[in-house]
This record gives C-alpha cells, structure tokens and sequence, in this order.
C-alpha cells in the first residue's frame, strides 16, 4: 500500500492535522481489493535548532562599546527571517583584535518561529583612532592668510573630549588652541602666529592618549602688505624721445611697469589728470610687470598704484609718477646753414659747424648728409638760447645734400626740411697744376707777361686755398714769391710778370689744409712753428702736440746731421705718414749746460728739428711740417735724453 501524505503547512505546531492522498495497492492479491483514496491523522511539527556565527566590523573610536557584527547560520535554504543581537566590544578602548559578543540573538521574519537560535555568540575586531577633520574656512585655494589668528572648523568629533589644534614650524615654538565640544562640529581660533608656513593638525585625547586625529593640513600667514615705495615708470619702449627714463612720450596708450609687484600680486594703476581718471590692471608674474593705460590726452598725468597681494594685504599708493603725453610733432624747419663759413657753399673743414634757426628750446635737431657716392653724415644738438648748431661727422670731399629734422622729447618728429647743398673741400691733397717750371705766354699788353693755370674744377673740388708762385730769372735765382688766396669758386689763378723780366721760369705749388702739392720745391712745406701745447717755466720742458709719430732721434753732443740709423726710422715715419693730411709737427732738443750760451744751444735744437724736416721734405712728404726748438734744464742723470727730435701728428 503507497500514497502521499502532507502536513498543512511547514510550520511549528501540535496535533497537525496529516491527510493522505492516492492511496494505492500493489502486490499479488491487491486487484482483490478496493481502498479508500484518502486518510487522515494528526501529528507534531518541532522547532529545529539555528546556528548563528557572527563576523565584529571595525570601527573608530566614538566613546563607547558598540559593535557592529554581520551573521551567518545553517537555516533551509529558502527560508525567510532576519538575526538580530545586543553586540559590544569588551571596552570603548583603542585595540586590535579585541572580543565582540552578540547577546539575546533573536529572529524576526516569516519563518523565524520554526527555529530556535543559540542565544550567544563571540568575534573580534579592532577599535582604531577616529578620523576627524580641521578645516580653515578662508584658506581658499592655498592661498596665504592676512589673519594671523586664524579660526579653524572642527567636524566629526567625538563630544566631551578634549580637543587640540597644533600649529607649528621649524624654528618656532608650536601654537595650539584648545576645546572640548559638545556636538560633532566645532571651531578653535589659535592664538597670534607669525608670517610664513604653518602646519597644523587637530586631535582628541583621553589620558593623553589620542583617540581621533585630522589629516595635517599647511597654511601660509600673510601680514605683510606689499612694498609701494618706489615711482612707477614707462617702459623704456613707451618712454619715446631722448630719454627713455624721463616720463615724457608721444605714446598715448603707454605701457607702466610697477617695479615692486611681485608674482600673484593684483595690480591697479591709475592715471589722473584734471578732467579724467583712467585705470589699467593686471595679476604679475614672474616676467610680467606691466599694463598698458587706455588712450590719454596730451599732458600731464599723475599715475600710481596700489597692490594686493595673495593674501589680500593691500599697499598703500605707490610715489606719484608724472608722466608727460606730447602727441604733436615739431614744426619743420627752415633748411640747414653753413655756419662754419657763414653761409657759403663751400667749405674747407671736413667737419663744418651747420647751425638750423627758429627751433625750440629743448628740441633736438638732426643734421644728415648724404653726396652722389651714398656716404653720409650727421650731426645733431640740442637747442638753447645759446646753441642752435653742430659740427658734421667727416665729410669727403665733394658736393653734399644737407637737410635737418626736428623732433622734440617725447620723440615726436617733425617732417625733413628743404635741403641745403654745400661743396667740401677738406682732407684732400691739393691739385697739382704744374711739375716743373713754367714760362710766362705773352699778352696784348706788350710790358707784361702772364703764368695762368687751371686746376680743371673749381678750386673747392680741387682742393686748392691758395697758389703760390716762385719766379726765377734766367739765372735761376728767385726774384719773386707771390701767394694768391683762392676763392672756393675759382677755377684757376694768374701771374702777372714784368715783360722786361727776360728768361724768367716759374714754379706753380698749390696748397690747403693738408699741405702742398706734389713737385714742390724742397723744404715749401717746412716753416718755423709751434709745436707745444704749453711749457714749464722751470725746466723749459714743454708739453708738445699732436699725435706721436716717432719717439726719438738721438744725436751726439754738437750735432745736428741725420745718420743712417737716424735716416732709416725717418723712413718708416714717411711712409706711415704719406697721403695724410694735416702737420707734422718736429720738436728738437738741447741740453742746457754752464759752457755754451743760450743762442748756441737754442740753434742747436732749431737745427736738429730743421734737419729731421727737410729731409721728410726731400723725401716726399706734402704735409705741412712746423719745427720748434727747446733748450733743457735736464734732471741729474738726464742729459742724453735732451738731445733729440721728437716728432707728433695733428690732423686737419
């Protein structure tokens, strides 16, 4: 006999009614038989007992000894109840491992009553140091504090407690403040602290024990306003003019730069003038210190600034700053003029003096030049009541464009004046016009002769101030030395010779600055001179001129003629000073004694210096040479070195 029997439910009772179902038969004699289908009885349904484990979670300590635990058990799958229990560390007290035990373990849930759990159960874990945090509301950004006593924002505290804050720094003695809360949230203002970097950390202590503690935190006190004690000042690119410190421009929109503002500092600059006020504005860093002022009219302005720093100290105004707007140009002048030769054109100095009219006091004025080969020159002054020229950089020889501009301090530029030409004949040899004697042409007038040359351009382009004339008669002995002054124009010069001068010859030697023309009799250009810029009474040692071309030419006692070794450093002298112009200029030397007298021994030095000239002249040399003697009072041990020809140099 088989079927199927069920309680009514699952659940935990008595005399539960038990009913069976298709109830069968089976074996041999079961087809003799017919059952009933169904039957029923009653029985119990017991509790069945529940293992619970626990698992103690970790905590911070928070001031008492509750636990948080999770549970496992061994109920039939499927079922459906949740475990509950009284947990608790064996103290509120910091450690590792320490026990937890879950009490009155109880069950709730739709199949909790068909179980019966065990009332206890043991795990462990750990109690460690409370996370708090300490916050400084106004330390934004990790900016730097102006407030030295800073208030700082204590969270997730453990009330009761005694609360610290530690400031400290290197060198310095720790800061703390101190509270006990009395909610999860508090504040704790420190006491002064000084500039610079501070750390600082919160933390909770019972028995001087820590039990809750901050992350440790950095700030930066700031008390210190920023330096203003130096003037602002233009860029030297928008201080346009002759100086590019003095304040005055023609930029309207110029660029300030404020010296003392340092990285993150905020800057303001105001610029004031009697109808406006306009600012600019700018954060500095390490390469930039500048901001550029809106457009501001002509005049003068007061600029100033005020800087803040990252902890918003703020200085005070910096020094007033004039600056000068000048946005109008000079007015174009009148063409330049030759000053140097008052007014003509032409002169004989390389540097002619050219002097511009009609300009203002305290502008600038620049003179250029430029000829027909694209060299130029220029000079420049700034003019007063009583200066209104300058003196021209080295022109060639030849015909010049002149022209001036004008242009004031702020460097405003007036437009090019009309131009001026002027021929300039200076630093050139003379034109030579003749090698070699010459005989006078016959003219209508029958009692006189004439010697005419031509220098083949005007006598400024020639090169050529005068022209000298030396008539020999048939014997070849000089009856005549004329020297005729040319004007910058003339383009040739004459001689008129008696007729009754038979046989006459003439020498024709034109001459400037630089001295005289090739093929001129020896020692034309040799004359007694001065060569000293001054002389010590005492000693008669003068101070001589010029530029020194050659130290010393030694001569025996009495002597006053070259030898080969003295003729040997003339020549290396003639040839470093061939084709310049100017003059050579020979100082000779004797020595003062009790035996000779003075005019023997001032020839002496007259006669060594003369020497040394006519032979640079025999040689060649066209340069102007001027010879001057000096007798001595030598130094004890000295003698030798008074007896000699020194020779300078002072171009033309």
């Amino acid at each position: 006999m088989s079927g199927t029997a069920t309680f009514a439910n699952k659940n935990v009772g008595t005399t539960k009614t038990v009913t069976a179902s298709t109830i069968t038969l089976t074996g041999t004699d079961a087809n003799n038989y017919t059952p009933n289908t169904t039957a029923t009885t009653t029985a119990n349904i017991t509790t069945k007992p529940l293992t619970v484990t626990i698992a103690a979670s970790n905590k911070t300590y928070d001031a008492n000894d509750s636990a948080t635990v999770t549970y496992t058990d061994d109920r039939i799958a499927g079922d459906i109840f949740t475990i509950s229990s009284d947990a608790h560390f064996d103290d509120m007290e910091l450690g590792r491992n320490k026990p937890v035990t879950a009490m009155n373990i109880t069950l709730s849930g739709i199949d909790a009553n068909n179980y019966t759990p065990n009332s206890t159960a043991v795990s462990s874990g750990d109690i460690t140091v409370r996370e708090i945090t300490a916050q400084i509301p106004t330390a934004v950004d990790n900016r730097p504090l102006s407030n030295a006593t800073p208030t700082v924002l204590l969270g997730d505290l453990v009330s009761a407690i005694d609360t610290t804050v530690t400031f400290t720094r290197a060198g310095y003695a720790s800061v703390i403040c101190s509270v006990i809360p009395q909610n999860a949230t508090e504040t704790c203002t420190s006491p002064t602290l000084a500039d610079g970097t501070w750390k600082y950390r919160a933390r909770q202590l019972i028995a001087a024990l820590m039990v809750a503690a901050s992350e440790e935190y950095t700030i930066v006190i700031d008390t210190t306003a920023p330096a203003s004690t130096r003037p602002l000042m233009f860029t030297p690119d928008s201080d346009t003019g002759v100086s590019a410190t003095d304040g005055i421009t023609r930029d309207n929109t110029p660029t300030v730069f404020v010296t003392e503002a340092s990285p993150t500092d905020r800057v303001v600059v105001t610029a004031t003038s009697i109808n406006q006020s306009v600012q600019c504005s700018f954060t500095a860093t390490a390469t930039e210190q500048t901001c550029t002022l809106p457009v501001l009219s002509d005049g003068n302005w007061d600029i100033a600034a005020v800087i803040t720093d990252l902890a918003d100290n703020t200085s005070t105004l910096t020094p007033n700053f004039v600056g000068t707007i000048d946005t109008i140009a000079p007015a174009t002048s009148v063409a330049p003029f030759n000053a140097q030769d008052n007014g003509a054109a032409t002169s004989l100095d390389a540097t002619p003096r050219i002097s511009v009219s009609g300009i203002a006091s305290g502008e600038i004025a620049t003179v250029n030049g430029t000829n027909s080969r694209a060299e130029k020159a220029t000079c420049s002054f700034i003019a007063a009541n009583t200066l209104n020229y300058c003196e021209m950089s080295t022109m060639t020889s030849g015909t010049w464009s002149l022209t001036a501009t004008i242009s004031d301090v702020a460097g405003n530029v007036a437009a090019e004046s009309p131009p001026t030409q002027i021929i300039i004949s200076a630093g050139i040899a003379p034109a030579t016009v003749a090698t070699s004697a010459v005989a006078p042409k016959t003219t209508t007038n029958k009692r006189e002769n004439v010697v005419a040359v031509k220098f083949g351009t005007s006598a400024a382009l020639a090169g050529v101030e005068s022209v000298s004339f030396i008539v020999f008669d048939s014997s070849g002995k000089v009856i005549r030395r004329s020297t005729i002054k040319v004007n910058p124009q003339d383009t040739g010069a004459r001689l008129v010779i008696p007729a009754s001068v038979k046989g006459a010859k003439v020498r024709v030697v034109t001459s400037n600055q630089c001295g005289v023309s090739q093929g001129a009799p020896r020692s034309f250009n040799v004359r007694r001179g001065k060569t000293v810029v001054s002389l010590d009474n005492r000693t008669n040692i003068p101070t001589l001129a010029g530029q020194l071309v050659l130290p010393d030419i030694q001569f025996g006692p009495s002597d006053i003629t070259l030898d080969a070794g003295d003729k040997a450093q003339l020549d290396k002298a003639f040839k470093e000073m061939k084709g310049k112009c100017g003059t050579l200029l020979v100082s000779g030397f004797a020595r003062h004694n009790n035996t000779d007298t003075k005019k023997y021994l001032q020839n002496l030095a007259d006669f060594r210096a003369q020497a040394v000239a006519d032979y640079l002249s025999r040689k060649g040399l066209t340069m102007w040479i001027d010879y001057q003697g000096f007798v001595i009072k030598p130094k004890k041990g000295d003698d030798n070195t008074h007896r000699r020809v020194v020779i300078h140099w002072t171009p033309s």
